[in-house]
């Protein structure tokens, strides 16, 4: 019995182990877009979907799945843009040449970049030259204080912008921080004030804040550690619950957090029963793969527990899946290594996407 409780421990860590190597090494999501070349020729393949920070200086292009890649910098492109979604510029700021990407473009246009110090915001107007909106310390200590400050320096910069249009001036001190939908809000308005016979061009996709998607899941449940720690019947059990992922698509397309409530029946060694409770908090990733199996691994945010599985994509909303989930003893010099398995589950889930 404690070899086959061994061999199923290494087995439920190698998988898990094996999956999230095979998400590091492959983290690639290509979508269908086009790049514009210096020479002005137009190619059109499938555009390599990166974080923020990685595409302000690289893109990286195919003309179809399978083909060889090449890798544009902002010296060789004037552009670049994912189908019905983002769309990339290059151009010189702060004398280094970047993909800056296009939220709006209009009578004012608003650019945004990712680097290492946070997230950047620019303006644009015909007759005056880009700018970038400053960022402020909301909170700031005066006399060995601390105090909330409300950011003031991009209203200035907004109104300076949009002086021409002196109706939009309580629009403008209502905009509470730069981010992309107050910005690409504003400079719509102005747009619409200023330009008459045309409409400006919103570039940014858009998404909810927040998306939750909720999961009905059943499964078995095992106790690795049945005699030595809880004293519970050495068996498999049955366990069920309801769980519900919320997304941040603004963030990122990729992770999620999942929690919700799973249930079991414990057969006591003296003959009673247990009501066995697990409340999870996990963040996940999923694998942007294309096709209709989206494989995740995920880690647990308060207990040391890590899982892995499979979503199978039967409609736009229907998802159908199996997964495999582990809670451990952490090692005492190092916690997130696993020490000792405490239970595992293995699980099929019917989930609803919204």
């Amino acid at each position: 019995m404690k070899r086959l409780l061994q061999l199923n421990r290494n087995l439920v860590f190698t998988c898990i182990l094996a999956i999230a190597t095979q998400f590091c090494l492959a983290q690639t999501d290509f979508r269908s877009g086009f790049v514009v070349k210096k020479s002005g020729d137009t190619l059109f393949g499938q555009i390599d979907y990166r974080g923020d920070k990685l595409m302000k200086n690289v893109c990286r292009f195919r003309s179809q799945e399978g083909a060889n890649e090449t890798i544009f910098s902002p010296d060789e492109l004037f552009s670049f843009r994912f189908k019905d979604s983002k769309y990339f510029v290059s151009r010189v700021w702060k004398e280094e040449k970047l993909f800056l990407e296009f939220l709006i473009n209009g009578k004012v246009s608003i650019y945004y970049y990712r680097d290492n110090d946070g997230d950047h915001y620019l303006i644009e107007k015909d007759s005056i030259k880009m700018t970038e909106f400053p960022k402020e310390e909301e909170i700031v200590t005066r006399n060995g204080k601390r105090y909330f400050q409300k950011p003031t320096r991009h209203i200035n910069i907004l109104g300076y912008y949009m002086s021409d249009a002196p109706e939009l001036y309580d629009a403008i001190k209502n905009v509470q921080n730069t981010e992309h939908q107050p910005l690409i809000k504003i400079a719509k308005q102005y747009h619409t004030a200023i330009c008459k016979d045309k409409a400006c061009i919103i570039y940014e996709k858009k998404h909810p804040i927040i998306k939750v998607n909720t999961e009905v899941t059943a499964g078995f449940l095992k106790f690795h550690e049945p005699q030595s720690i809880y004293g519970f019947v050495d068996k498999q059990y049955f366990v069920g619950g309801v769980l519900a992922n919320f997304w941040l698509p603004r963030s990122n397309e990729k992770l999620y957090f999942r929690t919700g409530i799973l249930y079991s029946s414990i057969d006591l060694k003296d003959g009673t029963k247990r009501a066995f409770f697990k409340t999870p908090l996990h963040i996940c990733y999923q694998h942007p793969m294309k096709g209709i199996i989206k494989p995740f691994v995920s880690i647990g945010l308060l207990t040391p527990s890590y899982g892995a599985g499979l979503m199978l994509k039967t409609s736009k909303h229907l998802h159908i899946g199996l997964q495999a989930w582990a809670d451990f003893e952490p090692h005492e010099q190092v916690p997130l290594i696993p020490q000792t398995l405490l239970f595992s589950m293995t699980m099929a889930n019917v989930q609803w996407r919204f």
